[in-house]
Formats: structure tokens, sequence, C-alpha cells
């Protein structure tokens, strides 16, 4: 356990996104102390702006 961040083998070995998104989200968390929660807004301001924004959506939230 790396930096606090609980991970397996395989969820280095076969990251889903699920993972991939914890894992980035925490990083960035610890080693920029930016909280995940405060880029959403960010993130939704571009999606809005983006020409196929409902199908990024649905898979964001897919993703969860």
């Amino acid at each position: 356990m790396a930096l606090g961040i609980s991970v397996t083998a395989e969820d280095i070995s076969k990251p889903s996104p699920q993972i991939t998104q914890m894992i980035y989200g925490q990083l960035v968390d610890i080693l920029m102390g930016i909280p995940l929660e405060s880029m959403e807004g960010p993130r939704n301001s571009l999606l809005g702006m983006m020409e196929h924004r409902v199908c990024l959506i649905k898979r964001i939230r897919a993703d969860g």
C-alpha cells in the first residue's frame, strides 16, 4: 500500500474503469491536494461544450 492507496495486484494488472478513477482521484488528492469532487464542476462544463456529450455522460455514469 503505497501513499495510503490500497490496491491489489489484479487491480494493477487488469484495472477496471472504477479502479482507475479511484487511483487517479486519490493520487490527485494526495499529491496535489485537490479532491476529485472539486473537479466535477469543470468536468461538467467541458462536457457541456462537447458535441457528443450525451454519449460521454452516459459512459461516465456507467463507469461510476
